[in-house]
């Protein structure tokens, strides 16, 4: 059995909030490149702080649901 391949992304909090994030993660990441939500990991910086942190938890329970 093959080894699963992974893709850790570095983003920061205020890429999460982007809406253009959301299309390229559906389009690019998941039907282009073949890769399932499983092989996806976002990785958060810490080089900024979260702004509002109930939309930020909003836009990552959209990307858990995928």
């Amino acid at each position: 059995m093959a080894p699963k391949r992974m893709l850790f992304l570095n983003v920061e909090p205020e890429s999460v909030n982007d809406p253009d994030l959301r299309q390229i993660a559906a389009s690019t990441l998941l039907f282009d490149s073949k890769l399932t939500p499983d092989q996806i990991v976002l990785e958060i910086t810490e080089r900024s702080a979260i702004i509002d942190f109930s939309a930020f938890r909003s836009v990552l329970e959209y990307f858990r649901a995928l």
